[in-house]
Formats: structure tokens, C-alpha cells, sequence
């Protein structure tokens, strides 16, 4: 009987209340976590970069081999706010090997997308810089030209991700305006439109500009329109197809976030 009470005694002791089983639970979640991204991901700033021939080398190492060996190519997981040129200049080559290399037909791109980023020197040439990617020409032209073609589309509604010539989406509008009348390519995509250029002040503005906005009162880029003059702009709106509207107008005076010159 008394060697029946110590054992029960024993057991009383080294039985763990349910707390603290999950608060040691709880408390070994880092340690799993350590070794998770001591296996080829590499997380930081809401992304991951891999390296693509070597899944097991350890964290450090994927994240310097990413950098330093892009002539072998990697892989790249897109953040909020990448563009697809962005993503170019980090690697050294265009955004347009980048879409060859992943088969991509638009250039927009969505946080946790994987891309195949390839060696330099593959796929598409790159192109110049943005500031050598302005067109200068004599006495206006393409400038009266973007309007003129602009205004010929009002009314086109609006779908997501089109570039015409039936439906627009804001990008895809004014790529296909400028590639229509002045032969100059722009990407489909208002972030990646808005490094392009110069940068032009509001008081600056000139009929031809590219104007951007955010949505809400966010700090990426989410809208581009064509100035055409006297504080109005030419855009396709989500609610209205192609139209003019004003920058003066509480929503777009809230969220514009600058404008870009593309033509001289």
C-alpha cells in the first residue's frame, strides 16, 4: 500500500498541467521557425529571394548568392511594390528578358508571384535608361498627336488588364495612346510607368505629361492619366471608361503623387 501511495505521488509530480504543455509549445515556435529559414528562403521586407540550383544552403548563403550570381540566374518572389523593371535593374537585365524567361505577356506582376530571373546577357537586349528614353521632336507634334489620339478614344470602357483598342485599363490606355502616335513604348504598368521620364512639378505640367495617382491614400502608384492642359487630364477610369477629369477634384487632388515627362 505504501509503495502504491509514492508511485501515485511520483506521477502527481511529474504530470504537466495543460498550460504550461502549450506555453512550451508556444515557446518553441521561434526555434521552428530558425530552422524553416535556414532551408533556401531567405524572408525580409514582406519577400523571399532563392537561389535556384541550391534549395539547402543555408540562409546567409541563398541571400549572397542571389546577388552575386545572378549570371547563373535565380529566383525572385515578388514584393508589394515590385515592377518588373525595378526587378531588372537589381539583376542587371531588361524586364522584357524577364517576361521572355517567364513567358509573360503584361507586365503586371503580384505580390508572391515567383519569377525565373535569367543570366545577364539572356533574352531581351536591355534597354536605356529612363532619362535616355525621352523623345525629343520639333514644334509639338507628338504631343498634339497624343491628344489628338487620346480624344479620339473617350467613351472605350473600361476592363482590367486590357490595352485596346476596344477597352482600356489605365495603363494600357496611355501605352497604346503613345505607342499609337508618337511610336514610343510604354510598359503596361503605372508604377513602372512612373519611372520613366523626368520628374515634372505641378506647376510645371505640360499637355503630353503622365500623371499619377495612389488609391486611397496609399503610397504606391495605382493610376496614371495623360495632362492635357488648364489642371485637366485624359485617363481610363475604373467607373467611366476613357474621360477627362480634373485634378482639382477632392480624389485625385488627395492622391496624386506626381507627374513624368516622357517627350520633350
Amino acid at each position: 500500500m505504501k509503495g502504491s501511495e509514492k508511485s501515485a505521488r511520483a506521477h502527481k509530480i511529474h504530470r504537466w498541467p495543460v498550460p504550461a504543455v502549450v506555453f512550451l509549445f508556444f515557446l518553441s515556435l521561434p526555434a521552428f521557425a530558425w530552422a524553416a529559414g535556414n532551408h533556401g528562403i531567405v524572408t525580409g521586407t514582406g519577400c523571399a529571394v532563392s537561389q535556384s540550383r541550391d534549395a539547402t544552403a543555408p540562409a546567409k548563403a541563398v541571400l549572397v548568392a542571389a546577388r552575386d550570381t545572378a549570371a547563373g540566374g535565380v529566383e525572385y518572389t515578388v514584393c508589394p511594390g515590385d515592377t518588373l523593371y525595378r526587378i531588372g535593374l537589381r539583376y542587371g537585365v531588361s524586364y522584357e528578358a524577364i517576361m521572355e524567361a517567364n513567358g509573360l505577356t503584361s507586365t503586371l506582376i503580384y505580390p508572391g508571384q515567383v519569377l525565373s530571373i535569367p543570366a545577364k546577357g539572356e533574352g531581351a537586349p536591355a534597354r536605356p535608361a529612363p532619362q535616355e528614353q525621352e523623345v525629343s521632336r520639333a514644334g509639338g507634334t507628338d504631343e498634339r498627336g497624343i491628344l489628338a489620339k487620346a480624344a479620339s478614344l473617350l467613351g472605350k470602357p473600361y476592363a482590367y488588364g486590357a490595352s485596346g483598342p476596344s477597352s482600356f485599363d489605365c495603363s494600357g490606355f496611355t501605352a497604346y495612346v503613345f505607342r499609337q502616335a508618337a511610336g514610343i513604348n510604354l510598359p503596361h504598368n503605372a508604377a513602372a510607368q512612373a519611372e520613366l521620364g523626368r520628374p515634372v512639378s505641378r506647376d510645371q505640367l505640360s499637355p503630353g505629361d503622365l500623371v499619377f495617382f495612389g488609391y486611397y491614400g496609399s503610397r504606391g502608384i495605382g493610376h496614371v492619366g495623360i495632362y492635357v492642359g488648364e489642371g485637366r487630364f485624359i485617363h481610363a477610369s475604373t467607373n467611366r471608361g476613357v474621360t477627362y477629369s480634373s485634378l482639382s477634384d477632392t480624389y485625385y487632388a488627395n492622391n496624386y503623387k506626381g507627374a513624368r515627362r516622357i517627350i520633350r
